[in-house]
This record gives C-alpha cells, sequence and structure tokens, in this order.
C-alpha cells in the first residue's frame, strides 16, 4: 500500500509541476525557426501568409501573440492608420519564408514604418485612454530602411483624420462593448445616451473589461470577476474541473498514507519516512484547493465595489478566504519541494554513504527546521509585501499570477 501511494503522490508531483508550467501558455509552443501558418484572423490578409516563434516581443506561442494584439482591436477598427495592421502583425507575427527559415534572420518593420503608424496612432490612444505608446513597439529599437527590414515604397493610402469623428466612432463601440458586458454578466445595461452623458473617458482609463478603483495605492483599474481576459469560460471550466479531479485523487491517497503511518509509526524509519511527511504536505494542498472550488471563485478572487461590482483582488488582504487559501495551498506547496529535496539526500546517505537510521535521526531536527520554516518565512514575506493575488484561470488566490515581481 505505501508503494502504491507513492507512486501516486509522485506522479501528482509531477502534474502539479505540469500544470503550472503550462498555466501561462496555454497553447503548445511553436518550434524555433520552423514556418507555421498564420492563425490570427486579423493578420491572415497581409503580405504573407506564414510566421514562426519566438516573435520580435519574446513571445513563443501564437496564441500568446493573438492575446497580445487584440489589445489593439480598438485602433485598428479605428483605421487610425492604413498601415497599423501590417504593422502590429510584422511585429507579433514575423514573417517567414519557408525555404530559408533556418538560416534566415528574422525581418523586422522599418523604423519609418513604426514612426508613421506611432505618428497617426498615438493620439487616439491619449486621448481615449490616456495611454502612450507601448514600450514593446519603441520604433528606437528598429533597422532603418537602409537594411533588411518591412516597410512600404510610401505611405499614400493614409489621408487626414477627422481627429473628432473618429474619437466620437471610438468611444461609441467601446460604449457597446461595455453594455455587451454588462448584459453577459446578468446585469441591466444602461442606454447608450445615458453613456455618453457619464462621459466616461475623460477620467477613465481603464477598458470594458476592467473598472475604477479608487481605494488602491498606485491602481486606478481592476479587472471585472465577470470578464474573460486572458481565459475564455471553457478554459476555466476544464482547469476547475481538471484541478478538483486530482486533488481528489491526492486527498485520497495521501490520507490512506498517513492512516497507515499513524497504525504503526514504528514501521517507517529514515530514509522512507520523509514520505509520510510529502503525504502530509499533499493532504493540506488538496484541502486548500477543495476548499476553494466549494466556495466559488466569487468568494475567493472578487471582491464587490459600492456599486456591488466585483473585481478580481489585487492582494489578500482584499478579502479573507484568498488570504486563508493562500496560505495552506502556498506552504504546503513550498514545503513540498523541500521534503522531496529531504527524501533524496536521506536515500543518498543510507545508499551511497551507508548511514544507519540512527545517523539520519540525530539530524531529523535539522531537516524538519528547513522543511517546516523555510515556507513559514516565505508565507510571512508575501503577505507582509502583500504580493498575494488572483488567477483568473483557477480561481484561486497565489503569488506571481499578475504581479511578477
Amino acid at each position: 500500500m505505501l508503494k502504491i501511494n507513492f507512486i501516486l503522490l509522485f506522479w501528482y508531483g509531477i502534474l502539479i509541476l505540469h500544470f503550472e508550467a503550462r498555466r501561462d501558455d496555454q497553447a503548445s509552443m511553436d518550434v524555433y525557426k520552423q514556418c507555421s501558418v498564420i492563425t490570427e484572423p486579423v493578420c491572415q490578409d497581409v503580405r504573407y501568409t506564414h510566421t514562426r516563434m519566438p516573435n520580435l516581443v519574446g513571445i513563443f506561442s501564437q496564441n500568446e501573440a493573438s492575446k497580445r494584439i487584440r489589445d489593439y482591436y480598438p485602433l485598428i477598427n479605428l483605421q487610425c492608420s492604413q498601415y497599423l495592421k501590417l504593422f502590429l502583425c510584422s511585429i507579433y507575427f514575423p514573417i517567414c519564408d519557408k525555404d530559408s527559415a533556418a538560416i534566415a534572420p528574422v525581418i523586422q518593420p522599418c523604423r519609418r514604418l513604426c514612426e508613421h503608424v506611432k505618428s497617426r496612432c498615438e493620439p487616439f490612444m491619449k486621448e481615449a485612454y490616456q495611454l502612450s505608446w507601448p514600450n514593446e513597439l519603441n520604433c528606437e529599437k528598429l533597422p532603418s530602411t537602409g537594411k533588411m527590414c518591412l516597410s512600404p515604397d510610401s505611405f499614400t493610402l493614409d489621408k487626414e483624420i477627422d481627429k473628432k469623428s473618429k474619437l466620437s466612432e471610438m468611444k461609441k463601440r467601446l460604449l457597446d462593448e461595455f453594455q455587451l458586458l454588462l448584459k453577459k454578466s446578468g446585469k441591466k445595461a444602461p442606454k447608450i445616451e445615458t453613456l455618453n452623458n457619464a462621459d466616461l473617458f475623460s477620467n477613465s482609463k481603464c477598458l470594458p473589461s476592467h473598472i475604477n478603483i479608487v481605494d488602491r495605492p498606485n491602481i486606478s483599474c481592476a479587472q471585472r470577476c465577470d470578464a474573460d481576459v486572458k481565459f475564455n469560460e471553457g478554459d476555466k471550466t476544464f482547469a476547475n474541473i481538471w484541478l478538483i479531479g486530482w486533488s481528489l485523487l491526492c486527498l485520497f491517497s495521501s490520507f490512506f498514507t498517513i492512516l497507515t503511518f499513524s497504525c504503526n509509526t514504528n514501521r517507517f524509519m529514515y530514509p522512507e519516512k520523509p514520505i509520510v511527511f510529502l503525504s502530509i504536505c499533499y493532504f493540506f494542498h488538496s484541502c486548500g484547493n477543495l476548499l476553494g472550488a466549494i466556495l466559488g471563485r466569487s468568494n475567493v478572487i472578487c471582491r464587490p465595489t459600492n456599486d456591488d461590482v466585483d473585481f478580481l483582488v489585487g492582494n489578500g488582504n482584499e478579502n479573507t478566504w484568498c488570504k486563508v487559501i493562500f496560505l495552506i495551498v502556498y506552504f504546503f506547496s513550498s514545503a513540498s519541494s523541500l521534503w522531496w529535496v529531504v527524501l533524496t539526500i536521506t536515500w543518498y546517505l543510507s545508499a551511497s554513504r551507508h548511514w544507519g537510521y540512527e545517523a539520519i535521526e540525530s539530524i531529523s531536527s535539522v531537516l524538519h527546521l528547513i522543511s517546516w520554516g523555510i515556507p513559514a518565512l516565505k508565507s510571512i514575506l508575501v503577505l507582509i509585501l502583500h504580493k498575494i493575488d488572483a488567477d483568473e484561470l483557477t480561481g484561486q488566490c497565489y503569488v506571481g499570477d499578475t504581479n511578477r515581481e
């Protein structure tokens, strides 16, 4: 029974590491320097049909590149420049020649193309969102026209733009998106005239998927709980089922290991004894995941405003359950990693250095201090620094999901 539970715990640990590694990138990574057909609809009518990853901003998959380029949909629809689509596609989906993909360098857009698009579109970004030209599209980093780069011969397709009418068009489109978002969440959507009179864009820098928060230091916008920004509803449902399924399996297997140990504690000596502490860690780790699933994401990662509009918490102090579940999952997850290290060390001392049970037992207090003390210290530091944040995909609270510092 102990061997079976150990195998189950081992594979559960591998699956957790695999799931964590893939959470930030749900799509499979394209092979480096291998051409593939462009899947982003916006870029399927540009002058080329194939791209390769990683792109010019370090993104390794077309799915992630598509998420990034969607931020510019309002500008593309506004048609502030006829060359904006070509410029963005050449950044996020760089051109790839199938015959020379392995040896040819990545063809970048020319600096003159970037500067032209920036001069046409940045005024609208500042007017509508109070945002400047993004650093990852810095024109100074791009090659001049004399080098190998992508640029049209002239910019004759761009004509003088009626800035006032274009801004009105953008405002109406964003208001329409805001109404659809409210209807999707089951809330009553106000009329366009009411939203227009409110002058939403004069003091707000938030996208329709976010809301203004006035009581957060240095943060003016927060993501709405009912908005699908990084993941759609299908992704969230699958992640929830996946997490519950493996947590239940781990809960039962680790419980039987702990129960077996409780019946006869003298049967488990070093170097096998760390398996028991691993089981304890995974047992409580599973309890934390299941507790979050039972409570529901709205009670764990959301916080209501005075207008009863829920938004994702930015630190654990905004939601008590968020803080509790974080402490359970983070502490025992960190402790389990250290107990894996302790298991390998004790096994090495026993098998290779021929240490006996008594010799390893004599340093067990140090092993416990390291394995439980370091996770406790890390958890306290995260709480003090207010680094707990919400994970949109799993509906749990952890660290580093939105704040990578």
